[in-house]
């Protein structure tokens, strides 16, 4: 769906404003997260993001980015609060000023690593827990394998096995 719909935004604006090529620097990543354990943290780095690339020098300069609405900046009638978002306070202000604080301190470079990561390899950020019960519902693995060929077994583990000797 999304390849779909990205192919005819970009034919749409290539048309309009008489240009070619594509709008984007690569493909659409997405992965499932845990929001109980990092929704608020990827909502960090997303805003943030901007200010990593060299884009802007602080998060509220990026003209697409949500940050001015949760710090209490500015309003939009285009964000739907998340749950966690609203339990950060009673009023929008307090929201706004407990969001705020979450910028004060610097972002863990670990952490900013693994949620990069896990995004561009399309992987579920959670918990083992929380991993599990989403290949229990997508029914199939979604964790990724070790690299390489599984290792060969021993002749002695191989006999044993089927049930034969070595003499």
């Amino acid at each position: 769906m999304m390849q779909s719909l990205g192919r005819r935004y970009v034919q749409y604006i290539n048309h309009r404003y008489q240009r070619s090529g594509t709008l984007w620097a690569g493909r659409y990543k997405s992965s499932v997260i845990d929001s109980d354990a990092y929704l608020l943290t990827c909502y960090r780095y997303v805003e943030l993001k901007p200010m990593y690339e060299g884009l802007v020098d602080s998060p509220e300069l990026y003209a697409w980015s949500s940050f001015n609405y949760h710090t209490g900046r500015e309003p939009s009638d285009l964000i739907a609060d998340h749950r966690l978002f609203m339990n950060l306070g009673d009023t929008h202000e307090d929201r706004a000023d407990e969001y705020s604080a979450m910028f004060r301190f610097r972002f863990d470079r670990m952490l900013l690593d693994y949620i990069a990561e896990t995004i561009k390899l399309g992987q579920v950020l959670g918990g083992d827990r929380f991993t599990e019960k989403i290949e229990q519902i997508a029914n199939h693995r979604v964790r990724p394998l070790k690299r390489g060929r599984p290792k060969k077994k021993d002749k002695d583990e191989q006999s044993s096995s089927s049930g034969t000797t070595t003499a």
